[in-house]
């Protein structure tokens, strides 16, 4: 399976590359920035594909890096209670941290962990075919600007589905075999094994806790040292720092948690008379109460939290027993039992389980209740063992119709009938098309079509073969269906005048009126002036004996 995925990638690519990096083959631009709109989207791309398998091939290795921060409640799970008297919080941020990893640390990092984890490598894809699939999607990562194809040199696009993983894996690499190693160097071995215990990390976001006085500048010259294209900045502060979305505090020696919201969050929540299911807004009170009770760890302050989201939701037009149920619900749940609820989650009790994915309006609810209903109660062989749950996805919005991905599929160029019955270029009429992306002409010059073409097409430069001598003719047309009704009346040996054009009067001698064209180029303007121009380059450069 591994196989075949990865070798119809390469087919997609050997393919893309040779119809050319863009619409009016424009030269492909080598860069090392990702500050372009990826143009390699939509499910449908090949490249697309491979990237969510490699994601969920490599999504069990990010777990086994010592640093590695799951989510907020994760984060919770780990804070200490308490700290030393004098200790500081440290948060170091890496700058552009997915775009500055290179390909070879970003293999490396992958191989390392494959290694010190095989147990977790995909027993039938297996490594060869990670490595192999990561490298063909890094060094096809395409980017669209100003009309321009670009191609990025080095490191990993944003938004490409496994890149958070390759971030998370590159750093741990680094970590594991140059930080610790110069931290035990630096410090005894209480010291850093406190400092490896200690350091939280969340893709490109560090937090440490110093407790024992280490040197904030020899820490930050250490983690500058990882890597030459890695820059580290360092922020500390003795009373409260942010990492995630929590705002940690020390009081005295205790580490207190607050939730952390930035100067631009609008608190935009879901207005209650939106077009969503009902479980959806009502829960969504509820939600945000429950984030309160597990984040923030002083009561006066989650009072205060409860009050301010209580004011937001009304004016989102909640009901207010509905908000004073949720917070009092929220309230009631032991703290210890929000933040340790994912970390107790049965794996295997999540996978047992059979969705039914509709979108959300009043008819199709009713009906996909129903089929879980029906099937429940049928006892099929197939749903033995499993749960069925019905889902709801959100209906498109306004935006989600006026608006679309721009799908990276680098255009097709070439000539192809267009199959009409009552076409006369068509195989069934004259059949006098030819098909394909370039044609090799008798005096060994080749020319290929600049863009898709077919019989309907208009503004072309055409070349008429002679099927007999192979001797040619380059001309230009409106139309490409009236042009080559007219060079056929001309080349009709019926016929008794004689044609104006002596490509129409070789035809009529030497191949019984019979001819063959390829249209090649497309001209972007319906001027003729533009046309005869374009005319006149072609027959210098392929120098046609029919003129």
């Amino acid at each position: 399976m591994g196989e075949i995925i990865y070798e119809v990638v390469q087919r997609y690519l050997n393919y893309s590359n040779k119809q050319g990096p863009g619409e009016a083959g424009k030269k492909l631009h080598v860069v090392n920035v990702t500050i372009h709109r990826p143009i390699i989207s939509g499910t449908r791309c090949p490249l697309k594909r491979l990237a969510a398998l490699v994601h969920k091939l490599l999504e069990p290795f990010p777990k086994k890096v010592s640093s590695f921060v799951q989510d907020t409640w994760d984060l919770l799970r780990k804070l200490p209670k308490t700290v030393q008297p004098g200790s500081e919080l440290i948060s170091l941020d890496v700058k552009d941290l997915y775009t500055n990893i290179d390909n070879d640390l970003g293999f490396k990092a992958v191989e390392y962990y494959m290694d010190k984890h095989p147990e977790l490598t995909h027993n039938r894809l297996g490594k060869n075919f990670i490595l192999r699939s990561l490298q063909t999607l890094q060094e096809n990562i395409l980017y669209e600007f100003n009309g321009e194809i670009y191609s990025q040199e080095n490191g990993c696009a944003m938004g490409k589905d496994y890149g958070p993983t390759w971030a998370t894996l590159a750093v741990g690499y680094l970590e594991e075999t140059k930080l610790y190693p110069q931290i035990r160097r630096h410090y005894p071995t209480e010291i850093a094994d406190k400092f490896e215990k200690d350091y939280q990390r969340f893709q490109d976001d560090t937090l440490l806790i110093n407790e024992h006085g280490v040197s904030k500048d020899l820490i930050l010259e250490l983690f500058n040292n990882l890597h030459p294209q890695l820059e580290f900045t360092s922020e500390n502060s003795e009373t409260e720092l942010p990492f995630l979305d929590v705002l940690i505090t020390i009081q005295d020696t205790t580490i207190e948690t607050q939730i952390y919201h930035k100067k631009t969050d609008s608190f935009n929540y879901l207005h209650f008379g939106s077009n969503h299911p009902w479980h959806t807004k009502r829960n969504i009170p509820y939600s945000l109460a429950r984030r309160i009770r597990g984040i923030v760890s002083n009561k006066g302050h989650r009072i205060q939290s409860y009050l301010e989201l209580r004011k937001r939701l009304i004016t989102k037009k909640y009901p207010r027993p509905l908000i004073d149920d949720a917070l009092k619900k929220a309230e009631s749940t032991p703290r210890l039992t929000i933040i340790n609820s994912g970390a107790s989650k049965n794996a295997k009790e999540q996978t047992n389980i059979t969705t039914l994915v509709t979108t959300h309006h009043p008819v199709l609810d009713k009906i996909g209740a129903e089929i879980i209903t029906i099937s429940a109660r049928a006892g099929l062989d197939c749903l033995k063992g499993t749960k069925l749950v019905h889902a709801k996805r959100q209906p498109p919005n306004l935006k989600r119709l006026l608006t679309r991905t721009n799908i990276f599929t680098k255009p097709k160029k070439g000539v192809i009938m267009c199959n009409k019955p009552r076409c006369g270029l068509c195989i069934h009429g004259h059949n006098n098309l030819l098909e394909g992306e370039s044609i090799k002409l008798k005096n060994g010059k080749v020319i290929t079509a600049n863009k898709l073409i077919n019989c309907d097409s208009t503004n072309l430069v055409y070349c008429i073969i002679c099927p007999k001598c192979s001797e040619f003719y380059v001309g230009e047309c409106k139309t490409l269906r009236a042009r080559m009704n007219l060079h056929r009346n001309h080349s009709n040996p019926g016929n008794i005048t004689t044609p104006p054009l002596k490509v129409n009067q070789h035809l009529k001698t030497c191949a019984d009126g019979h001819f063959l064209v390829f249209p090649f180029h497309v001209v972007h303007t319906n001027h003729q002036i533009t046309r005869e121009a374009y005319e006149k380059h072609f027959q210098k450069v392929l120098q046609p004996t029919l003129h």
